[in-house]
């Protein structure tokens, strides 16, 4: 394939009218090597920007070393906070130049402070690779050669894990994930994605249910409902309250997303990509 949805979405793919794509490649053969590289407007290797990065320890210190000379922002996040530190100023790097950026100061962000105490938060799902590996990916989608990378424990990571989704439909056969405050364990007991539950050749739309209890609850109260989606494809996500076939629904996004992230092929750098991503489910009150 030359062109695909898989990895960025419909959006990014480029059209081409029948036959367009053969003879498009028949063309750039016969224009290789380009010559765009030696254009003016082709940025040089001191115009193109650049990106650097670390992990502080424990203590929050960290060096970032080999940087190239140029004009540099400061960005940094905490794993399990909202919101990314941004330094003030530019930071000019020259050549042979150490920078001491003295004490950097990161201050989260607040949610929605004038709601009031959190009733409960299902947490960052820091340990988001260990959750994966306590699965195991269906035979149906294994490769001879993973399948035996795995026999001879050459293949110790496990990078390849697709189908992985389809274990939801082997743990859940009938009734869907049930997620109790104050007894569950998100280590365990959350599967990593909601995804239909394949019946037969049909897909059904799956509900899952947080039970929680409020010891107070105040009648004339407001109680807001936060919730961050990391992706969606061609999902609609519908919330309702103590009334599992409430119609309409308290809340329903609609039709959202255009996007595969759920059905990638490896968790590894998924990993990485989801520990950026603030997985919370909260209830002020």
């Amino acid at each position: 394939m030359f062109l695909s949805a898989h990895y960025g979405g419909e959006d990014l793919v480029t059209k081409f009218a029948d036959g367009e794509a053969w003879k498009r490649m028949l063309i750039e053969t016969e224009n290789w090597p380009y010559s765009f590289p030696a254009s003016e407007d082709y940025p040089t290797s001191d115009q193109r920007g650049y990106q650097f990065w670390t992990t502080t320890n424990e203590e929050g210190y960290f060096s970032i070393n080999d940087i190239r000379a140029g004009d540099y922002t400061l960005y940094a996040w905490v794993p399990g906070f909202i919101g990314d530190y941004v330094y003030d100023n530019n930071i000019s790097i020259t050549p042979g130049s150490e920078m001491n950026m003295g004490e950097l100061v990161y201050e989260p962000q607040v949610m929605d402070q004038h709601c009031g105490k959190s009733a409960y938060q299902i947490e960052l799902l820091e340990n988001f690779t260990s959750l994966i590996q306590t699965l195991s990916i269906s035979i149906n989608f294994m490769s001879i050669i993973l399948t035996e990378g795995l026999r001879n424990n050459l293949y110790g990571h496990r990078f390849r894990q697709y189908g992985l989704w389809e274990r939801y439909a082997e743990l859940y056969p009938n009734e869907d994930l049930v997620y109790t405050i104050g007894a569950s364990d998100y280590k365990k007991d959350w599967f990593f994605a909601q995804v239909t539950r394949k019946k037969g050749n049909a897909y059904q739309g799956t509900t899952w249910q947080i039970k929680f209890k409020l010891e107070d609850v105040n009648q004339n109260g407001v109680y807001k409902l936060r919730l961050a989606l990391a992706t969606a494809n061609s999902a609609e996500l519908q919330v309702r309250v103590n009334d599992p076939k409430a119609n309409p629904p308290v809340f329903t996004t609609g039709l959202i997303g255009k996007d595969n992230a759920i059905a990638r092929h490896g968790f590894m750098d998924f990993t990485g990509f989801i520990q950026r991503i603030y997985k919370e489910l909260c209830l002020f009150k």
